[in-house]
C-alpha cells in the first residue's frame, strides 16, 4: 500500500514507526557487552541532542550532562562506571568500558536482527516509468504514481517516492550517510535503518545521493524541491517545499532547510544547521551557523552577502 501523503507531510521525523514491543536494556545485552545498573525499556537508539520517542543513548562525557538531562526523551544510557552516578535516576543504565562503540555494535545488531520492523514488498504505482537499467530494491519501497526513474538509479530499501517525483540517471536514494567510529586502526560502520521521503514532484538530478536516516528518522526532500546534479544530501536532512539545492551542492547530517531557499553550486551546510525560509547560500559557500529567515550569504565561512561583497572589494 503506498503511503498517503496526508500521514507524512508535516509529522516528525521520528513518528515514522514504532516496535510493536519496547526492548530492555537487559535484553539488549544479549547483543552488546552490557552492565545494567538500572533496567528500562526503549523504542530507538539515538544521540543524546535527537528527539525521539522513548530513546536509548549514550554518554562518554561529561561535558554533555546537560544535554542529556534536559532531553525528556531519553529512556536509557549506555555510559562509563565513572559517569554512572551523575545519570538522572528515572533513566535506565547500562556501562560499558566504550559506550560509544557498544552504542555502534548495538544499532548494528538490532538492526540485523529485526528491532526496526520488517521490510515489507516493495509498492510501485501503475503509472510510475521506471528505466530498465534503474535498480529498485526489492523490500521496503513505495513509488507512487507518475514517478520517473531514469537509468541507472538506484533506489534503495527505505525510499518513499511520493506521486510526480522525478529521479534522473545515476542518482541514489536510501543510500547509508557517513556515521563511522574510529579507534586507532579500528573503523565501524553505523547501520542506517531510516527512510528517504521525496515528496510530490520534486526533482533529484543527475548523479545526487540522498542518504536515509540514521535511526526512526527519515531524510526528506519537500515538494517541488530541485536537487542538483553531483549534490549530497546526508541522513536526517529535511528540505523544505520549493527548495533548490545547486549543483554539487553538500547538506550535512541533520541540517533542517527551510522552504524557497537557494543553496547555490558548490556550497556546503554544516551538520546540524537550520536555515530558514527564502535563505540564500551563494556559490561556493560554507556554512557553519543557522540563517534568519531571508538571510543572504556567501564566503567561506559564509558572511552576509553585502558584508562578503564590501571586503572582496576592499581586497583588490
Amino acid at each position: 500500500m503506498l503511503v498517503d501523503p496526508a500521514t507524512v507531510r508535516g509529522l516528525p521525523n521520528s513518528v515514522l514507526s514504532l516496535p510493536d514491543a519496547l526492548l530492555s536494556l537487559k535484553d539488549a545485552g544479549t547483543y552488546a557487552d552490557l552492565d545494567v545498573l538500572a533496567d528500562a525499556h526503549f523504542a530507538t537508539l539515538g544521540f543524546v541532542m535527537d528527539s525521539m520517542n522513548q530513546m536509548l543513548s549514550f554518554l562518554e562525557d561529561g561535558r554533555y550532562l546537560s544535554t542529556l538531562r534536559s532531553n525528556s526523551q531519553v529512556r536509557a544510557v549506555i555510559t562509563t562506571r565513572k559517569l554512572a552516578s551523575s545519570i538522572p535516576s528515572h533513566m535506565g543504565i547500562a556501562t560499558s568500558e566504550d559506550p560509544r562503540r557498544t552504542f555502534f555494535v548495538l544499532q548494528n545488531e538490532l538492526a540485523e536482527n529485526g528491532f526496526y520492523g520488517p521490510r515489507c514488498p516493495t509498492s510501485i504505482h501503475s503509472s510510475a516509468r521506471i528505466h530498465p537499467r534503474a535498480t529498485v530494491a526489492e523490500m521496503g519501497v513505495e513509488i507512487g504514481a507518475n514517478v520517473v526513474i531514469g537509468a541507472n538509479a538506484v533506489i534503495e530499501t527505505g525510499t518513499c517516492l511520493m506521486p510526480g517525483a522525478v529521479v534522473h540517471p545515476g542518482a541514489v536514494l536510501g543510500a547509508t550517510g557517513f556515521q563511522t567510529l574510529r579507534r586507532g586502526s579500528d573503523f565501524l560502520e553505523m547501520s542506517h535503518v531510516g527512510r528517504v521521503i521525496v515528496e510530490e514532484d520534486a526533482i533529484v538530478f543527475a548523479n545526487a545521493t540522498i542518504a536515509r536516516g540514521l535511526f526512526r528518522q527519515a531524510t526528506r526532500i519537500g515538494a517541488r524541491c530541485r536537487i542538483g546534479n553531483n549534490s549530497f544530501i546526508s541522513h536526517n536532512v529535511t528540505v523544505g517545499a520549493n527548495s533548490f539545492v545547486g549543483h554539487g551542492a553538500v547538506v550535512n547530517g541533520n541540517s533542517q532547510i527551510g522552504s524557497e531557499c537557494w543553496i547555490g553550486p558548490g556550497a556546503v551546510v554544516a551538520n546540524g544547521v537550520s536555515l530558514g525560509d527564502k535563505a540564500f547560500v551563494s556559490l561556493g559557500s560554507v556554512v557553519i551557523g543557522d540563517l534568519e529567515p531571508e538571510a543572504r550569504v556567501s564566503g567561506n565561512f559564509a558572511m552576509p552577502h553585502q558584508r562578503f561583497l564590501r571586503r572582496m572589494a576592499q581586497t583588490r
